[in-house]
């Protein structure tokens, strides 16, 4: 376990923490044995990938034996069932309109989670069958072009961080 703390360690134990383990894997090469091996030794329950290419996604979670659902190059992977995912938002035209969001349910098996709630005959049935917890992937833009300006020293490096910023504002309201 990760956590010292006895009371975290006590919720662990009665099944009712739910670890999440996001990535942003650039885009490039990664030591993937590596990945999945994070993934097994945190006891992660779900594991959400940025810039992952289709083959990447395919090794690591075909190693953690796991069910994955993927929409350009974000994916989202748990041992629980999936449902379908979805595109909640895009990038600019002008950005080849890629993907920046993702959501997707997981289903938790009754018990997996204890869920706080006031109880109706509705809640009762649901609580039998399992929970549904909603996650949203979400590939931020990077400020990395803006700060290279400015360790240039560039004159435009104020003009790049602004736009940035409005373009990373954009996204998250939107999501």
């Amino acid at each position: 376990r990760v956590s010292e703390d006895p009371a975290r360690e006590k919720a662990a134990d009665q099944g009712q923490v739910f670890r999440v383990l996001t990535c942003n894997l650039g885009g490039g090469t990664i030591d993937t044995d590596q990945l999945v091996e994070m993934a097994r030794s945190r006891d992660v329950d779900v594991l959400m990938l940025q810039e992952c290419p289709g083959p990447t996604a395919e090794s690591v979670f075909q190693e953690l034996g796991w069910i994955h659902r993927k929409r350009a190059n974000i994916t989202i992977g748990s041992p629980f069932e999936l449902g379908e995912i979805r595109v909640l938002a895009r990038h600019s035209p002008t950005h080849y309109n890629a993907v920046v969001a993702v959501s997707c349910s997981v289903w938790l098996p009754n018990g997996a989670l204890e869920v706080n709630a006031e109880e109706s005959a509705a809640e009762e049935s649901a609580a039998e069958e399992g929970v549904a917890v909603q996650l949203v992937n979400v590939h931020l833009p990077t400020f990395r072009p803006a700060l290279a300006e400015a360790r240039r020293l560039s004159l435009d490096a104020g003009k790049a961080i602004a736009d940035f910023g409005a373009f990373y504002r954009d996204v998250v309201e939107r999501v």
